[in-house]
């Protein structure tokens, strides 16, 4: 039979009082550094074969996000430039996703380059609308 484990249940382990945040905060009821070490914990007991567990490279951006929203934009982007796959080459949420922790970081410039990749890129009305009021955030921080 195989395996199949779905991202889904790491986020309600991740809320199981059985496994305590240690006093960590959480985010959007999440408590995301839970979150994350399941994820890696279950990750390794896959091995090779990540396939089962990570279908997409999508679900190593969300990871990275996690990563981020738990540990800081600093590890965020860190665990974003490690994702190598060409599949997201083109996929609006990865420059976004750089643009936001970059945002955070209060690096303007560099988050409205993202932010205009993500925008190229996205094709969906309203997450070209968000995309360009961050940009425009972005490039009216920069002026003052």
């Amino acid at each position: 039979m195989a395996r199949v484990i779905r991202i889904e249940r790491v986020t309600v382990r991740a809320n199981d009082p059985r496994f305590p945040s240690g006093g960590r905060p959480t985010w959007a009821g999440i408590n995301l550094d839970n979150m994350v070490h399941n994820f890696r914990v279950m990750k390794e007991a896959v091995g090779p074969d990540v396939a089962d567990l990570a279908p997409s490279p999508v679900v190593e951006l969300n990871l990275a996000v996690a990563i981020g929203l738990a540990q800081g934009p600093v590890a965020g982007l860190a665990a974003l430039d490690r994702i190598g796959d060409p599949a997201l080459r083109d996929y609006h949420l990865l420059p976004a996703a750089r643009a936001e922790f970059l945002r955070r970081l209060g690096r303007g410039q560099e988050a409205a380059v993202e932010y205009r990749r993500a925008l190229r890129l996205a094709d969906n009305p309203r997450e070209q609308a968000f995309l360009a009021a961050r940009l425009a955030a972005c490039e009216g921080a920069g002026q003052r």
